[in-house]
């Protein structure tokens, strides 16, 4: 082995760094073109899990061409690249994010053009969203008090091409044109490895997330070399800088990223002003960005509530003058003070309960709550005194006209923000127009898969990858812009290993705007992209999919959680025969409030991080049984997840009635099982 004055193996080129946490789907499909883009390139790659609950570990345990450290604890971004870095031997060090995808000449370009330029220390490509946009933290500026305060206020989106209000993503540089630059994003960042002892061995572990790219960038100019945006490469990247924008947690976060920037770097008499500044500039954004996410969670919690409130006033006046011929009969009663306020909050509860204000919205779901909110109001009003009393006919009034406003309201909203209401065509969970760009044993897996996975979609037929078409497909790859007009397709799944990358890029520019791309690698299991850059990328897994893992049995079981505790604390006397009564009746106000879940996993599995998260489980699974090894513990903690009944609950309750005073277990509370850390023989991609 050939070792420079650095230290480094000078048969290696370059050494790509992949931090994977909890996005599996997506590192394999990036794992799939960094391969190919490597071929030629005396390459290694390292792949560093830190402490992912997702199986990454198992997938990423069963490959042998990559180099692994697996981590017990988050360590964050900075901790986890450095790790690798200090074992790289590459004489470039490539920080690359597993939700990427390069071309198959990515890695050469960059290569070619570094090594006649010695003097470039970083460098960074031109990266695009799942929809072909150009992302423009591709390239930056410094964040001085001044460029924070333009971005984070919101100035830079008032002058875009502006050098003096938008110089936080430099928006005077054309988005082709190679320039030095000041910041490069850590998605993807190349490194002279030789540089990164002058500059303190890689990046600042004092950031956790977000701003060690920014001090990195700085360092390897201090050290007077260049960093360079280099155009000519693009990549795809799922997940946008924006995918959190309105996230608080975001913007404290970034925050702290450019306070440690600010103490760091930022020095001088006005040091105190700028930081002050800066401050001002955060803060009032993450405040804005707080009171955006309340407004968008109970938006139509608004909008139904002074529906509600509109139709319960209409039924008033209309029964009072057509029945008891006297607009005014109500005046005198406590409808307005008691009613109205009461029937109102009963009847957004069933909506919520029915799950009409989880996203997509759905008209099913609307119309359940109506229908359910309506039965809540019918017994809030039973339960009442006499003298308290208004009328049912308002208030079946009410419910059969909320019962066909409701789903009416989503579907003008529909016609606003199509993607977000379930029964328009232009959503997940429906029957969305679909075509396979892949070669025919491609396509049919996909179409098999997606079967599996029960992904509604209206196939309409292969296009070929190829420049021909034949009678078995609808059309080829270069008449793919005239295919989605005329079979209005809105979804478009690419598998990638029967398209080069490179061509891939070119499709999502030219057609991002009209229709959604997703890709699936050769050996896959997972469907993944991201409609823009404000989404943090989606992905239809077609493993076991547990019927836990989604919202409406998530629902069910809460339901039947708070109606069985209700149930307990009305006859609480029945709990005298139980083992433990004092013990079931702390457990029925625990399970109330939230705390425990009735059924749950049993401990002692092989492996439960997979499996949906759940409550401390009074009743874990196999209550009653002894000895139980772990293999069939784990076996009950999958049915119970993958196949989930509220009737199983129910079930399973009855049964083991006696035992509802035991102490809650929680399979989460103890340390999932992790993988060694491994060290593989560097891979050499180098042609023979």
């Amino acid at each position: 082995m050939n070792r420079s004055a650095h230290g480094k193996d000078d048969t290696v080129d370059l050494s790509v760094i992949i931090v994977n946490y909890n996005v599996r789907y997506f590192l394999a499909q990036c794992l799939d073109s960094v391969r190919i883009a490597c071929k030629g390139i005396r390459s290694e790659i390292w792949v560093v899990d830190n402490a992912s609950s997702d199986s990454s570990l198992e997938f990423l345990n069963e490959i042998s061409d990559i180099k692994l450290i697996a981590n017990r604890d988050n360590l964050g971004f900075s901790k986890a690249n450095n790790q690798a870095i200090r074992k790289a031997n590459g004489r470039y060090v490539l920080l690359l994010n597993p939700d990427t995808l390069v071309p198959a000449d990515a890695f050469r370009k960059c290569l070619d053009f570094t090594d006649v330029n010695p003097n470039i220390g970083a460098l960074g490509v031109r990266m695009i969203d799942g929809r072909g946009d150009y992302l423009p933290e591709s390239k930056r500026g410094f964040p001085s008090p001044w460029v924070s305060f333009t971005k984070m206020s919101g100035l830079a989106k008032l002058a875009p091409r502006s050098a003096n209000f938008n110089a936080y993503y430099l928006g005077h540089l054309d988005e082709f044109e190679t320039n030095q630059v000041a910041v490069l994003p850590g998605a993807f960042m190349w490194l002279r490895a030789d540089l990164l002892p002058d500059i303190g061995g890689g990046l600042d572990e004092d950031y956790f997330m977000y701003g060690e790219d920014i001090d990195l960038s700085y360092c390897v100019q201090q050290a007077g070399k260049e960093v360079v945006y280099f155009p000519e490469v693009s990549i795809v990247h799922y997940k946008g800088e924006s995918t959190k924008k309105r996230s608080f947690s975001y913007v404290k976060t970034f925050y702290k990223a450019m306070a440690i920037f600010s103490a760091k770097h930022v020095s001088g008499g006005n040091a105190a002003f700028q930081n002050t500044l800066l401050k001002f500039a955060i803060y009032g954004r993450a405040s804005l960005a707080v009171l955006i996410n309340i407004l968008i969670s109970i938006f139509f919690v608004l909008v139904d509530g002074t529906a509600i409130i509109g139709l319960l006033l209409g039924a008033k006046t209309l029964w009072a003058k057509y029945y008891f011929n006297d607009a005014s009969y109500y005046d005198a009663s406590p409808f307005e003070a008691l009613s109205l306020p009461m029937y109102t909050l009963l009847w957004v509860i069933g909506i919520g309960i029915a799950g009409g204000y989880e996203r997509p919205y759905r008209f099913a779901a609307a119309f359940k709550g109506a229908t359910l909110g309506s039965l809540f109001v019918l017994i809030a009003y039973a339960l009442l005194p006499a003298e308290l009393r208004t009328s049912r006919a308002v208030i079946l009034l009410t419910g059969a006209t909320l019962t066909a406003l409701l789903p009416l309201l989503r579907f003008l909203w529909s016609l606003i923000r199509p993607q977000e209401v379930s029964a328009t065509s232009k959503t997940l969970g429906s029957q969305r127009r679909l075509a396979i760009l892949g070669s025919k044993k491609e396509t049919n897996r996909v179409l098999g898969l997606l079967g599996k996975a029960g992904i509604a979609r209206e196939y309409v037929g292969r296009v070929d990858p190829k420049s021909s078409s034949s009678d078995e497909t609808i059309g080829s790859t270069k008449e793919l812009g005239q295919l989605v007009e005329t079979f209005r397709l809105e979804e478009i799944i690419v598998c990638t290993g029967d398209l080069p990358i490179s061509n891939l890029m070119d499709l999502m520019q030219e057609l991002g705007d009209q229709v959604e791309f997703r890709t699936i690698g050769p050996q896959s299991e997972a469907i993944v992209g991201s409609p823009s850059r404000n989404s943090p990328g989606d992905l239809y897994t077609v493993g076991i999919r547990y019927a836990l893992g989604l919202a409406q049995w998530q629902r069910s079981k809460r339901i039947f959680d708070v109606c069985f505790s209700i149930l307990l604390v009305v006859f609480w006397p029945i709990l005298f025969f139980m083992k433990k009564p004092i013990g079931a009746f702390r457990n029925a106000m625990l399970v109330l409030l939230g705390s425990n879940t009735w059924v749950g996993y049993a401990v002692g599995g092989i492996n439960g991080h997979h499996l949906p998260k759940l409550r401390p489980s009074v009743l874990p699974q196999g209550e009653g049984k002894k000895s139980l090894e772990a293999k069939e513990i784990q076996h009950l903690n999958e049915l119970y997840a993958r196949y989930y009944s509220r009737r199983e609950d129910i079930r399973y309750v009855t049964k083991h009635w006696r035992s509802l005073g035991n102490d809650p277990v929680a399979i989460h509370s103890l340390a999932p099982a992790r993988w060694p850390q491994r060290d593989l023989t560097t891979v050499d991609y180098a042609k023979s």
